[in-house]
């Protein structure tokens, strides 16, 4: 819990900062999803992140919240992204995962994001995690095809490593609109190797504050 307090209380501290230092930028935004699979209490999921940069470096915290608040989730992450001159987009971050209404301080992932724009519409990213608790790994690969201004088309797949089991492949299509500037719905649907598949529903709101 000190380390949550501790976290937050870096995170009010960039906008004034920003006074300070003009570098500093600082994001946010919302989400409300829902899922036609899963548990009653799960299906339901409100989202609210911050995020504050500075010279490519970033600390971050994000909350999930359902009807079941044994679910609710709390995830703190530092990180590093940047972009060669070539277009490749790099993103190296840890994140840690708590639970406060489940046994709070839960396990944490090293993840590294790889993107690149093959053309003015189509970007190709790999992303890989490492759990250190768990000693798993997953990694996927995402396409995002811009159909319009409006129109995102994505499409991901990969596989997700299990504790003493084979991996579970898994894969998503998704179509995205734009509603305005700073808002988007988004239709998917998710199929694996362990579960039935189902559609999901996500609204979202991103903005940037300062910078950006």
């Amino acid at each position: 819990m000190r380390r949550i307090l501790l976290s937050s209380a870096l995170l009010l501290a960039l906008p004034i900062g920003s006074a300070l230092a003009g570098g500093i930028s600082v994001s946010g935004g919302a989400a409300l999803s829902y899922a036609t699979a899963g548990e009653d209490g799960q299906k339901t999921d409100v989202n609210g992140y911050v995020e504050g940069g500075l010279a490519n470096f970033y600390l971050g915290a994000s909350i999930d919240a359902y009807r079941d608040s044994n679910a609710d989730e709390i995830d703190l992450g530092l990180g590093y992204r940047n972009a060669l001159a070539s277009g490749l987009g790099y993103d190296l971050s840890y994140t840690r995962n708590f639970f406060p209404n489940d046994g709070g301080d839960c396990c944490g992932d090293v993840a590294l994001s790889l993107s690149l724009p093959v053309n003015d519409k189509l970007t190709a990213t790999v992303d890989s995690n490492y759990y250190p608790e768990d000693k798993t790994t997953d990694a996927h690969l995402t396409l995002d095809f811009a159909l319009s201004d409006k129109i995102t088309l994505t499409g991901k797949g990969g596989r997700v490593g299990n504790i003493g089991a084979g991996d579970t492949g898994e894969w998503e299509l998704a179509t995205t609109y734009a509603l305005g500037k700073e808002t988007a719905m988004t239709l998917h649907y998710y199929d694996s190797s362990a579960e039935k598949g189902y559609f999901g529903l996500d609204l979202t709101w991103d903005t940037e504050a300062l910078g950006g």
